[in-house]
């Protein structure tokens, strides 16, 4: 499985946790081999905000394997 976070417009980019890595706009970790059925991993990015407005950031999670619920792919 695979994490990747699109980071909003207007952010700077400052670190990734677990060996994440900016290309673009796109922070990407490295593939996870499995999760346990019901189990989570967490994965963090600290990034400089505009001094003004609002940031809505979500993060999406893809695997090769079959997943009978995406509905809870997706984090914020």
């Amino acid at each position: 499985m695979v994490v990747r976070d699109t980071l909003p417009a207007g952010v700077t980019f400052v670190s990734a946790d677990n060996l994440g890595t900016l290309s673009g706009n796109v922070v990407t970790w490295p593939a996870v081999a499995s999760v346990a059925n019901g189990g989570s991993i967490t994965r963090t990015v600290i990034v400089t905000a505009p001094a003004t407005g609002t940031l809505v950031n979500v993060a999406r999670v893809n695997s090769t394997s079959a997943d009978p619920d995406t509905t809870n792919n997706n984090g914020s």
